[in-house]
This record gives C-alpha cells, sequence and structure tokens, in this order.
C-alpha cells in the first residue's frame, strides 16, 4: 500500500496484470490465440521491465532538476516489484482543465501564457539529449501558484541526435 500523502503523484505498478495472471498475446505478439496465462517467467520479465522504466523515469526527473517549468523530483521509494514516486505536489489540475474553462476572446493569451514555460522546459530537456515523447496538455500540470509544470516521463528516451537551435525564451 502506498503512503498516504499529497506529494504522491506517480505510482508506478503492473499489479493488474500480475493479480489475474493473464495478458493478451494478441496485443504483444500479433497472434490470434485467445489470452493465455502468462508463466512465472513471464510475470518475472514484466516486473523487471515496469521496475528498470520507472527507475528511468526517476533519472530523469533527476537530470532535469533545474529546470523550473518541470515538475519537481522529491525522492522514491521501491517496495518489492512497485516504484513509488515522490513529485512536488501541484494543484491536480491538468492545463486541459483550464482552457476548457476559459472564454476564448482569452483563449490565445491562455494558451501563450502555458506554452512558453513548457516550450522553454523542452528546450532544457533537449539540451540535456532527452526527448519527451508523451506532450499533451493532460501532462502539463499547475502549481498552486499558477506555474505550468511538465509532468510524465515515462516514454522519455535519451538521444545524441537532438540539436537545440531555438534561441532562448525570455519570460
Amino acid at each position: 500500500m502506498p503512503p498516504k500523502s499529497g506529494n504522491l503523484i506517480g505510482h508506478i505498478n503492473d499489479k493488474d496484470d500480475i493479480q489475474q495472471g493473464y495478458s493478451s498475446r494478441k496485443q504483444q505478439t500479433g497472434d490470434s490465440k485467445a489470452e493465455e496465462p502468462l508463466g512465472q517467467d513471464d510475470i518475472t520479465e514484466k516486473r523487471k521491465s515496469t521496475l528498470e522504466e520507472a527507475l528511468w523515469e526517476k533519472e530523469v526527473l533527476i537530470q532535469l532538476r533545474d529546470s523550473p517549468y518541470v515538475v519537481n523530483f522529491v525522492g522514491y521509494c521501491v517496495v518489492g516489484w512497485e516504484v513509488y514516486l515522490a513529485l512536488e505536489e501541484c494543484a491536480h489540475l491538468a492545463i486541459i482543465d483550464v482552457l476548457e474553462k476559459i472564454k476564448s476572446e482569452m483563449l490565445a493569451e491562455a494558451v501563450f501564457y502555458f506554452l512558453v514555460p513548457i516550450a522553454d522546459a523542452l528546450r532544457f530537456m533537449h539540451e540535456r539529449k532527452l526527448i519527451h515523447r508523451d506532450l499533451k496538455p493532460e501532462n502539463i500540470l499547475l502549481t498552486w501558484k499558477g506555474v505550468p509544470k511538465l509532468t510524465d516521463y515515462g516514454l522519455t528516451t535519451s538521444c545524441a541526435c537532438v540539436n537545440v537551435s531555438v534561441g532562448d525564451i525570455k519570460l
């Protein structure tokens, strides 16, 4: 059971597949067979993969600590095969929720207010040869002060081919 804390945003767990012991072989292999039970080796591999992905996300967050527009990494805890990421507490509000409530005449100004800091966060990532790969409104949270923060680095990849050619963004 994860600790009960307002700061606990990320909880990475593949327990649903593991408890049921089933996985869609069709999705994994393209095989048209019906769902088959996973063997113990499959379950162990799935757990290792999930643990490695969560620890990679932790490493990415550590590399991005100095950006004011990346959700702050506080710490992590490994319990068995589960990894708990402790992140900065945000207002539990994604920008998509805010944009849906803004009147149309103010929408362009609001989008600019949110996108300039996120563009800066992406520039910061690209300077470190990291690519987010899951940029969407649901992954941009607001702090209690209204500062947009980029979150969810589970699909982030490292790429030596990233070149930042855009000038610094001034806020």
